[in-house]
């Protein structure tokens, strides 16, 4: 994860509520790659 290396972790909060609004392999794919999303893939 982009974050753990600079040593800023992801805030719980927010990943849960992520998690929440999508499915668990998105999230996940998501946030272990650091891949940058606009707002029509994120929309599609």
């Amino acid at each position: 994860m982009p974050e753990v290396e600079l040593g800023v972790p992801n805030p719980y909060f927010a990943e849960l509520l992520f998690r929440f609004l999508t499915t668990e392999s998105a999230a996940s794919e998501l946030i272990y790659s650091g891949e940058l999303v606009t707002a029509e893939q994120a929309s599609a």
